[in-house]
């Protein structure tokens, strides 16, 4: 629809706008702007993410099936090797963070998680429970001290609250309630108005009766998603050749109206938020105006192709010198950055 939902000033010789026509031209204006972008930020997003995809899942997918297969050496030393008994234990621990990280990063594997089980076993996991129902019986005792002996004290806080400030909130929310029900009632009027105009049953031609029963889809669609702006430019769209009447629209409810564009505004700009937030290395690397999408997937597959190499040889260290077992587990506890 174009520029259309825009409040004209000069109608009456030059008057000039009011703030809320002002306010409410800018309001149309950022809005429009943000959806421009959400709509195009989405459509590129869906292409970085296939290709991004493409060039790195099957990496990923390398790298953790060497970690398994780490686990499965670091496993042989514990079931078979004869190892001290703290180096044993540091080692269990070591082996538990590995299944645990696996089964969140790697995806559900039965055999990982089987490993789990028999690890956290050995740990002793009856005695931490048996911990967990002491620090429970600890809590519960707690609480029952400061019902018994506070109890009242904070049932008179809470009597408290019933005064004259309570009053006041009460007032508050009722208004806020009565304000919200008017600004909804607005959009209703909007809505069945326009409802009425593109209703498809009394239409008696075909191809005009299928573009009503679209149109009338897309208003009911942008009323349940409370889009203000959307039906609003439905409405405009009715009245283009009336410019007075445009204006005479925008003044009726305006300041009702930009609450609501404020709102909607907000919202928009905190879909956008997530959505840069969900996919934030793609995003960076791939769909900024200053990312160079080629360079940031050869850095990536390099850095991912480099870091399963040196898992290669990491294992095949661990697997043929038992002495580098004490130094790998020593690092890996003392704050290991996985490869």
């Amino acid at each position: 629809m174009g520029d259309i939902l825009k409040i004209d000033g000069g109608l009456e010789g030059g008057e000039s706008l009011s703030k809320e026509q002002n306010a409410f031209n800018k309001k149309v204006k950022e809005i429009k702007s943000l959806k421009k972008e959400l709509e195009e930020l989405s459509a590129a997003l869906d292409v970085a993410q296939r290709e991004y995809q493409k060039k790195v899942i099957p990496l990923q997918n390398d790298f953790f099936g060497l970690t398994k297969e780490r686990l499965r050496i670091l496993s042989d030393y514990y079931w078979n090797e004869k190892l001290s008994k703290a180096l044993k234990k540091d080692l269990l621990e070591v082996l538990i963070a590995e299944c645990q990280s696996l089964t969140i990063y790697g995806g559900a594997d039965d055999e990982v998680q089987k490993w789990l089980e028999e690890f956290e076993t050995q740990l002793g996991a009856g005695s931490i429970e048996d911990l967990r129902k002491e620090e429970a019986a600890f809590d519960e005792a707690f609480n029952k001290f400061f019902d018994d002996y506070l109890g009242k004290d904070e049932e008179k806080g809470f009597e408290g609250d019933r005064g004259p400030h309570n009053s006041g909130q009460k007032k508050k929310a009722a208004k806020q309630a009565a304000k919200e029900e008017v600004r909804k009632r607005s959009i209703k009027e909007i809505y069945r108005g326009l409802i009425k105009v593109f209703h498809p049953d009394k239409e008696l031609d075909e191809a005009a009766k299928i573009e009503k029963e679209e149109i009338s889809k897309e208003i009911t669609e942008a009323y349940k998603k409370n889009d203000l702006l959307a039906l609003l430019e439905f409405e405009t769209s009715l009245l283009i050749s009336d410019k007075a009447r445009i204006k005479e629209i925008a003044d009726d409810k305006l300041k009702i109206y930009n609450e609501v564009l404020l709102e909607q505004k907000k919202d928009l700009e905190n879909r956008l938020y997530l959505l840069k937030s969900k996919n934030e290395i793609v995003y960076k690397g791939m769909c900024m105006k200053n990312s160079n999408k080629e360079r940031f997937l050869r850095k990536v597959t390099s850095d991912l192709s480099e870091r399963n190499d040196a898992l290669v040889q990491q294992m095949f260290v661990l697997q043929n010198d038992k002495k580098y077992l004490k130094y790998f587990i020593a690092t890996y506890l003392g704050g290991y950055e996985e490869f």
